[in-house]
């Protein structure tokens, strides 16, 4: 019910053209679902800056999957307390979105070295948000 807004803008054309979208949490109350999010998928063509702080429990390994097949203009992605957040969504993320230029991971605990290995990889990456003890695992 949350989502219906949001999923009816981009059934629109105008939400279709949108270049930012800033979902993040306000007051621990997610903006947005799991099955908001995947629904929300194949309107992010346009996509280049993508704010998900704090929807842990939207950014699952399925929404990263879905989101990142359809926003390949992806430059901007803030994924910082997304607890649910994993190293196969992570490099899901880094395979599809080769633009990234700015990626915000703090609070993202379960990442491995091969999610490091992943975001490394990222030619265009000039800013990564992180606490760094996860890469050293």
């Amino acid at each position: 019910a949350a989502d219906s807004p949001l999923l009816a803008l981009t059934r629109r054309e105008a939400g279709r053209r949108l270049a930012y979208l800033g979902l993040s949490s306000r007051n621990g109350h997610s903006a947005i679902s799991e099955e908001g999010l995947v629904s929300l998928a194949p309107a992010c063509a346009s996509l280049t800056h993508l704010n998900l702080a704090s929807c842990s429990a939207a950014v699952t390994d399925r929404a990263l999957s879905a989101v990142s097949a359809h926003a390949p203009r992806l430059r901007v992605l803030d994924l910082s307390r997304c607890d649910e957040c994993t190293a196969e969504g992570l490099i899901e993320v880094c395979r599809r979105c080769p633009l990234l230029e700015r990626l915000h991971l703090e609070g993202c605990d379960a990442l491995t070295p091969a999610a490091g290995a992943a975001v490394a990889s990222l030619s265009r990456l000039r800013y990564l948000g992180t606490h760094m003890a996860w890469l050293l695992r």
